[in-house]
């Protein structure tokens, strides 16, 4: 069973994405079925723009972020926060301390 103790503990491996070419990305897909996945994912300290190409919703499991979100609002996150976004939502992420995401993505 997975829990949130051992979604820490999850070993990840660097992924390149176009806008990390900064910023240290890590993920780890645990499921993937059809267009659905769930990934564990962990963003190093640091900022980078940022886009949804599908409809996800995420859970913080450590760490400390700022969402800046292009239509001017701004979410805090930290461990224990969720969220929905939206296809076609962008803005900046600035990661304070590591951030350790588990997600929930459905590109249908």
């Amino acid at each position: 069973m997975l829990t949130p103790r051992r979604l820490l503990d999850v070993p990840l491996t660097p992924t390149a994405l176009p806008q990390s070419a900064k910023h240290r990305i890590c993920c780890r897909n645990l499921h993937r079925t059809g267009r659905s996945s769930l990934d564990v994912w962990e963003y190093g300290e640091g900022e980078f723009d940022w886009h949804v190409d599908a409809d996800q919703s995420t859970c913080v499991l450590s760490g400390k972020a700022i969402v800046f979100l292009a239509d001017g609002r701004e979410l805090e996150l930290t461990a224990g926060a969720s969220l929905f976004l939206p296809r076609g939502l962008s803005g900046r992420w600035k990661v304070k301390e590591t951030l350790r995401t588990v997600s929930v993505t459905n590109a249908a």
